[in-house]
């Protein structure tokens, strides 16, 4: 068989090729067929599947931020291309069941931005809903766990919501989850920054080991400012991000200005100035290269990298380059929930807690 594409490969393509058969004289001569417009399925097209391959791309990614060692970038890119290729070779016809949420969520971990990828298996995931969804040998826990782990992937748009659509009638017939059901009934009211899919990426984050500062860690003048659209904006910064979800739920505020105030004291006044969320740069700063990878990838598919970037350093060296190089005003530093880590005690390095200090009393 030939699998052969119906034209460029992209998004709006996924899983529309088509099955040829290769018309031949029994020989091995197959100078015929074009390889960039189709592939040849053979016995011999085994290996991992495409699950397989996106586990062991996390795998590589968490290890490599474990270690603290550079990731291998060209190694990365030849298991997405595999994953391509496998997807390519048998439409999908081997994800079953829950095991494309798990390949989209393991992708979207390790930080793959391939549009192709998502798309093809939000259409497996609704043919899979629709094929057994419903019937009873179906775990309503395996159901969720679609719906869950496709929303905490970043996966937006139409064919997402047509799966959260099939997954809330399925949970209903099984009785089970009334308040998912609720929820996927209403459009747009699960997503990344949902607390069920929230729990999956605490889940992956609290099994990463913590980084610590070290010497080789590269401090080079950061290359997001010229990624903004407009750096007299306001910028936020998020010391310690982590995977980034608070800055990703701040860049997509649309409302207009509101303060943050301290709720446990009513006769405080605002500690933030007034800020219009919508009109803000952001920066998450983290030692992390695997949190730094899934935040900046999952802004790039939200179409939010022109206001917010994630940078992998360290609290002194992003403090030190966000007060002497951004051009615009600096209008809120996060440090939320640090790690409860030991004091230096022949250090004692509070400088960069005074830098900090110094520059909002200064207004910068």
């Amino acid at each position: 068989l030939v699998v052969q594409k119906p034209g460029q490969l992209d998004a709006s393509t996924a899983l529309q090729w088509e099955l040829l058969p290769l018309e031949s004289d029994g020989g091995d001569d197959h100078s015929s067929i074009q390889p960039d417009d189709s592939v040849i399925v053979t016995e011999g097209s085994g290996g991992p599947d495409a699950c397989q391959l996106s586990t062991q791309a996390l795998a590589m990614v968490s290890k490599a931020a474990d270690s603290q060692q550079p990731l291998d970038t060209n190694a990365l890119d030849e298991l997405v291309a595999a994953m391509e290729r496998r997807l390519w070779l048998t439409l999908g016809t081997d994800i079953r069941g829950r095991t494309s949420a798990d390949m989209a969520f393991n992708m979207c971990l390790a930080g793959i931005d391939n549009e192709f990828l998502y798309s093809s298996l939000v259409k497996v995931a609704k043919l899979e809903m629709e094929r057994v969804g419903q019937r009873p040998s179906r775990r309503a826990r395996d159901v969720l766990h679609v719906v869950e782990k496709l929303a905490a992937s970043g996966i937006k748009g139409a064919e997402a919501e047509e799966v959260y659509k099939l997954a809330a009638k399925s949970l209903q017939i099984k009785d089970q989850y009334p308040e998912v059901v609720k929820q996927l009934s209403s459009p747009g009211s699960l997503d990344l920054l949902s607390p069920r899919p929230l729990l999956w990426l605490w889940r992956y984050s609290s099994r990463l080991q913590k980084p610590v500062v070290k010497e080789s860690l590269p401090r080079n003048p950061l290359p997001s400012w010229k990624k903004f659209n407009d750096t007299s904006k306001p910028l936020v910064v998020d010391i310690g991000c982590g995977l980034g979800v608070s800055l990703l739920g701040l860049a997509s505020q649309q409302q207009q200005a509101s303060a943050i105030t301290k709720n446990d004291d009513t006769s405080s006044p605002a500690q933030i100035p007034l800020l219009d969320w919508s009109n803000c740069n952001y920066l998450g700063g983290d030692l992390s290269e695997a949190t730094v990878r899934f935040a900046n990838t999952i802004a790039q598919r939200w179409d939010l990298s022109n206001k917010l970037q994630y940078a992998q350093m360290s609290a002194e060296n992003l403090l030190d380059e966000v007060a002497h190089n951004y051009p615009g005003p600096i209008s809120l530093v996060m440090i939320q929930f640090p790690s409860p880590w030991r004091l230096d005690k022949k250090k004692r390095k509070w400088w960069w807690w005074w830098k900090l200090t110094a520059s909002i009393r200064a207004g910068r």
